[in-house]
């Protein structure tokens, strides 16, 4: 589909399709190919040779062959066009020896507008110059259909020819694919998290032995198990000699570790995100808040790695036969995809098998909701993904009273080595714009790079629809890439894009079923219907669950865009056609 399965499932697919997952199936695909063109063949060279037959001697003995075989059965005929005319004309075509597809064909092009294309004037020069036609029309396509499969077998005999050539390179790139999937999936099971403990940048100590007696600072409100994992960790490798206390508020603790001496703090990145947005209520695309520069005043002296087993959703959907729903959570963080960070994209698309449909549902990143974990309190949608993934899907089922089954997560950062691996990609922009040092036309802009992809699909603060457009500008280039890769850029460098798509991927999509996804679109070549909408709201300033004592720039959710968002997730639940004002197919 530029129909894209997200994230990591569709690339798959698209390659797959594209080069095939075995030989047999390289050969399957040509040979629908060849068939597939044979087709379009037809249609455009039959009116060409029908009028070259007409002035040969075949057409002679067709058409005196017709005129005998109607004398037969009709006598001479003038009656005009009139109701008592026709409806005998119609018992004179019903009891004609003709088969009843014919006949039914017969009768519904019985009138004056045949008869003005066909050249006639009675009815029984219509039947006969209808036949003729009829006849001619076989002929014409056994003919053609002769010669051009003539021709498209020595084109297939030369292409398997050329395929022991290529053999080799296509199945180290079928192998390799195949092993992404595992890693990809593998990746899914598990989130990383990096916490690291944090002084002042001007202290001179330099590792955990140097900060002996020092206060060392951590908080439980985030991630309890793992924080007090962490913290164990600590304070063993510093033999006990550091003083921990625990505190509630994130923003007290940068003050005291800014102002006060001998003191550290377990951050992990979420934590130290959130800290320098605090204050931050505007949407200016500028950071307004009070410790802005926090990050450039403290350091890193030590770091803990923690993973966590990811909540496992799905396994009991049949993607070939039931409507699922996925969710696609775009970061935009440096490092592992693995790594637990806030969520500025979130899409949910539902995709019917049944109706061939896909809804795309997108959620702006400062929607001010309740989050799975915060007992009514609100925070924005994006800081669920500090939380974990678990926590933004789940509360997605909350806001739209769905079950999703699957989620994709994309790492836009790691994009930039994919994009440019494959030699640049093609995006089409709605609007002119400039961000980033990077200018952008409307209309078609022509093999970005991988850095100029990204800030594409990063700018938000350059459209009046703000995260709505970004959403839709990130799926463009996730599109340009999939399109990019169907092409012989993906043979030239498989092994490095394969290893960014490693990077960049991670979903919980159990292999058996991209895998049926796969041969469901081979066997079937569903033509998909992409469908895509997104819900709106007011923005406003406030405090939310995940820094409490500090305003930030949220938005109501418009319960109107909602619940019209639920009905569209319900329809095409249950098989029924979805239609918005912004569709694409």
């Amino acid at each position: 589909m530029g129909n894209i399965i997200l994230t990591g499932v569709t690339v798959f697919v698209v390659v797959m399709i594209a080069i095939g997952m075995k030989r047999g199936l390289v050969k399957t695909a040509f040979s629908f190919g060849a068939i597939f063109i044979a087709l379009i063949l037809v249609n455009i060279l039959t009116p060409v040779a029908k009028e070259v037959i007409k002035n040969t001697p075949v057409y002679d003995s067709i058409n005196q062959n017709i005129q005998s075989y109607v004398s037969e059965h009709i006598a001479t005929s003038t009656e005009n066009m009139t109701e008592t005319g026709i409806n005998n004309q119609e018992k004179i075509i019903n009891e004609l020896p003709l088969p009843n597809g014919l006949k039914e064909s017969l009768t519904k092009n019985n009138n004056q507008s045949s008869y003005d294309s066909l050249a006639v004037n009675t009815f029984k020069e219509y039947v006969v110059a209808y036949l003729t036609d009829v006849v001619l029309n076989a002929v014409v396509y056994i003919l053609l259909f002769m010669v051009i499969s003539i021709l498209m077998a020595i084109v297939l005999f030369a292409t398997s020819i050329l395929g022991v050539v290529y053999d080799k390179d296509i199945k180290n790139v079928l192998n390799k694919a195949d092993q992404t999937i595992d890693d990809v999936v593998e990746n899914s099971k598990l989130s990383t998290e990096e916490y690291g403990v944090y002084i002042l940048k001007s202290d001179k100590a330099e590792e955990l032995k140097d900060i002996e007696n020092y206060n060392l600072g951590y908080n439980l409100s985030y991630a309890k198990d793992e924080t007090d994992s962490v913290l164990k960790n600590v304070l063993a490798k510093a033999n006990n000699k550091l003083i921990a206390n625990e505190y509630d508020d994130l923003l007290k603790m940068a003050d005291e570790l800014l102002n006060t001496e001998k003191t550290a703090f377990i951050f992990n990145q979420a934590m130290l995100d959130l800290i320098e947005n605090a204050g931050d209520d505007t949407n200016d695309g500028k950071n307004n808040g009070i410790y802005k520069n926090f990050t450039n005043k403290i350091k890193c002296i030590y770091v803990v790695n923690v993973k966590t087993a990811v909540k496992e959703y799905g396994g009991d959907k049949n993607v070939t036969k039931e409507c699922f729903n996925v969710y696609i959570s775009g970061i935009d963080t440096e490092g592992d995809v693995t790594a637990k960070s806030r969520s500025d994209v979130n899409i949910i698309m539902s995709i019917n098998p049944v109706t061939h449909q896909v809804l795309l549902l997108s959620t702006p990143r400062d929607y001010y909701v309740p989050l799975s974990i915060s007992n009514g309190v609100k925070d924005k949608l994006t800081h669920a993904g500090n939380y974990g993934i678990n926590v933004s899907m789940d509360t997605l089922e909350m806001l739209y009273d769905i079950k999703l089954d699957y989620f994709i997560r994309l790492n836009f950062t790691g994009f930039v080595d994919i994009i440019d691996a494959l030699g640049g990609i093609d995006v089409v922009s709605d609007y002119s714009f400039s961000t980033h040092g990077y200018s952008y036309s409307e209309g078609l802009n022509s093999n970005l790079s991988g850095i100029q992809a990204l800030w594409f699909a990063r700018e938000r603060h350059a459209f009046a629809e703000g995260d709505n457009q970004r959403g839709r500008d990130q799926m463009k280039v996730i599109e340009a890439v999939i399109k990019k890769a169907q092409s012989s850029a993906l043979l030239n460098n498989y092994d490095e894009i394969f290893a960014n798509i490693s990077k960049s991927f991670q979903t919980n999509m159990p292999k058996k079923d991209i895998k049926a996804l796969v041969k469901y679109q081979l066997n079937e070549t569903p033509n998909w219907k992409v469908v895509s909408t997104s819900v709106t709201g007011t923005g406003r300033s406030d405090v939310t669950y995940s820094v409490p004592n500090s305003r930030a720039y949220v938005m109501d959710p418009d319960a109107n865009s909602v619940n019209e968002a639920k009905k569209l997730l319900q329809k095409i639940q249950n098989n029924k056609k979805i239609k918005v004002k912004t569709t694409t197919e």
